[in-house]
């Protein structure tokens, strides 16, 4: 997951300060950037099954972990803002958000 440590962050650090001086304005850029780094990755670790699964792993993994942490307590501040769309039809009620 995301959570190397202290010291191998810090050597990405350049690395992050510049994309954050770049505006990245649309989900093509941003998937552009996540395939070149994919493809770096590649380039100096070889281009074989094993590191490609790696890639495909570190995509997916990266997706759960920003789903678990930013997208799912948003969605569940929307639901107890909005009201859910589920209904528990055992109760005919909204489904428990806890």
């Amino acid at each position: 997951m995301p959570y190397i440590n202290r010291d191998r962050q810090s050597d990405f650090e350049e690395l992050v300060k510049t994309a954050r001086q770049q505006r990245i304005d649309t989900p093509g850029e941003l998937n552009y950037l996540f395939s070149a780094m994919a493809q770096e990755y590649l380039r100096q670790h070889g281009y074989n099954y094993t590191q490609m699964n790696a890639v495909v792993g570190a995509i997916e993994c990266a997706k759960d972990e920003f789903q678990r942490r930013l997208l799912h307590p948003y969605e569940d501040e929307k639901i107890k803002q909005n009201g859910d769309v589920f209904i528990d039809e055992t109760q005919d009620s909204p489904l428990a958000t806890e």
